[in-house]
């Protein structure tokens, strides 16, 4: 009976041996897969830092553009909004009216003399063509129109102080975005920022999220009147829904107390609306009797059958309607017009950004939730002060090159290496054992900082050549402990005890690097705190049992 006890712990030790070993060649080789015509390796990559991968370094500068623009100005000499054009609403001129004209036109210079125009009827006629282009605006109640240049950097915000606001904004915009690895360089005389990003293929959409100065507007979409603005937005985010197989995705934007009331009142107004049919007017009366045609009573019977037929298609003809929309703007751009279908009291404006999204189209879910995001971070790190404009776009090669990344390589494997070998010299077997265990610890941790994207840095290889060697000590302390006592439990748990005395200090400044902003710091930080996690959870779960399967 103990001998098939003692077969049954050495195939137990086996078993989590081959575990051990099964995970170490996943970490540290991969597993591969045929994909378009090629095999790739589907365990995550390491997210290097900009001094290991190079980045992408964005230039921009104030915008100095400006423009005249017609707006509606109230009492105190606020702007709301740019006044648009009235519509249309002249009658066609048919070609036999244009016709007539012309040619009434042409007798008229024939018979009599050119007349000549005169001062001051070139100055009527200019006043009057002013006086068009006025009335061509669409007046609003409250609000006069006047004619102002627009700077998109006003002067009162050509300040140290709006360009440091500025900076702040778009360094909250890439941490919301998930964004570590990122530099933003101000010079704070003249406004000029500078952006540095991790080369890849998020880079130019995070720039332009970060540099986008976040003007929010909903405006009345025939007038141009300012209804809300970013001072009434206090949340945005972003949702989906399925429905028949599809998935929307929607933006929810959450409004203040003022902006509420606002939301309110004007869902009551844009809105459709009946509209009443005009009567016939005289004048359409007056030209059908001159069309009369002389039979009297052909005649009567043709008007008899148009009255029916008129009468017959009012009755079944739906009411006409019109309809006043609301834009929301972002930035310039119209993100949604639309209308309300009722009062909305809850102060909630939900916009849908993108519908009937096959669920297995993979990229159109992800563009669309990107695109949904970045409006939410836009809106929820608030209106930067300034405008900017992109300058110029660089690639910034890394600063180790290809010799130097071997040779860190090089270091991190000879140190397990050497380590490995003076363990097994010294414990024989039981240092086999240790020397496999410590190489799947090491597994572990390249797996966990993958794919918690981790960044790997210069300073955080320094801090797995300080994992390893600890692991190495509390290896080499157990199997001292082992061999003296002759006792894996006991071994091991004094061997815990002493190792909680290197464990606090380590994990306090694990803690405090992992808060920081410099991303190197942040880097040790997520190191230590992954090592500590997995060393405590490994060695209990792996290394303990093999032991104490393998006593005598």
């Amino acid at each position: 009976m103990k001998k098939n006890t003692a077969i049954i712990k050495k195939l137990c030790v086996v078993a989590i041996i081959l575990v051990v070993v099964t995970f170490s060649i996943v970490a540290f080789i991969g597993i591969y897969l045929k994909n378009l015509n090629k095999k790739s390796n589907i365990i995550n990559d390491y997210t290097l830092s900009t001094e290991f991968s190079g980045n992408r370094e964005y230039k921009l500068t104030l915008d100095s553009s400006q423009e005249e623009k017609d707006v509606y100005v109230n009492e105190n000499g606020e702007i709301f909004g740019e006044a648009r054009d009235k519509e249309d609403t002249s009658t066609e001129v048919t070609a036999e009216e244009t016709e007539g004209e012309a040619t009434e036109g042409t007798a008229e210079n024939t018979e009599g003399e050119t007349p000549e125009t005169t001062a001051d009827q070139t100055e009527n006629e200019t006043t009057e063509s002013t006086e068009k282009e006025e009335d061509k605006k669409t007046q609003v109640e409250g609000y006069t129109i006047e004619k102002r240049t627009i700077k998109s950097n006003e002067d009162s915000v050509l300040t140290k102080d709006s360009y440091i606001e500025s900076k702040k904004i778009m360094e909250k915009k890439l941490e919301s975005l998930g964004v570590s690895d990122y530099k933003v360089r101000l010079d704070e005389i003249t406004g000029k920022m500078v952006i540095e990003l991790p080369d890849d293929e998020n880079a130019n959409f995070l720039s332009e999220v970060a540099y986008s100065q976040g003007i929010f507007e909903v405006i009345d979409s025939q007038t141009g009147l300012k209804l809300l603005d970013n001072s009434n937005v206090k949340k945005a985010q972003v949702g989906s829904y399925s429905q028949n197989n599809k998935y929307n995705i929607y933006l929810q934007i959450y409004l203040d107390k003022e902006g509420t009331e606002i939301l309110k009142n004007i869902s009551n107004i844009y809105v459709e609306k009946p509209v009443e049919k005009e009567e016939t007017s005289e004048e359409n009366t007056n030209s059908t009797n001159e069309n009369t045609v002389t039979d009297a009573e052909t005649n009567t019977s043709e008007n008899t059958n148009t009255t029916d037929e008129a009468t017959n298609t009012a009755e079944t003809d739906e009411p006409e309607t019109k309809t006043d929309y609301v834009e929301v703007i972002l930035d310039g751009t119209t993100i949604s017009k639309t209308y309300f279908g009722e009062e909305m009291d809850g102060g909630i404006i939900q916009l849908t950004l993108s519908s009937d999204i096959d669920p297995t189209d993979v990229d159109a879910l992800t563009e669309a939730s990107k695109s949904a995001t970045s409006m939410a971070t836009i809106l929820n790190s608030g209106k930067m002060p300034n405008k900017y404009s992109l300058e110029s776009d660089d690639f910034l090669q890394s600063s180790i090159n290809d010799n130097e990344k071997n040779v860190l390589k090089i270091v991190v494997i000879g140190l397990v290496l050497i380590l490995s070998i003076l363990i097994i010299i010294r414990f024989g077997l039981n240092g086999i054992l240790g020397a496999i265990l410590n190489i799947g610890y090491l597994a572990l941790i390249s797996l966990a900082v993958r794919y918690t994207n981790v960044i790997i840095s210069i300073s955080s290889i320094i801090t797995v050549l300080l994992v390893i060697i600890i692991n190495f000590g509390f290896m080499y302390k157990f199997l001292s402990e082992l061999k003296n006592d002759q006792n894996a439990k006991k071994a091991y748990s004094k061997t815990l005890k002493s190792l909680y005395l290197v464990i606090m200090p380590v994990a306090i400044i694990a803690f405090v690097f992992s808060f920081m902003q410099n991303v190197s710091i942040i880097g040790i930080g997520m190191m230590l705190f992954w090592s500590l996690i997995i060393q405590v959870l490994y060695n209990t779960i792996f290394t303990r049992t093999v032991y104490v399967l393998n006593d005598k």
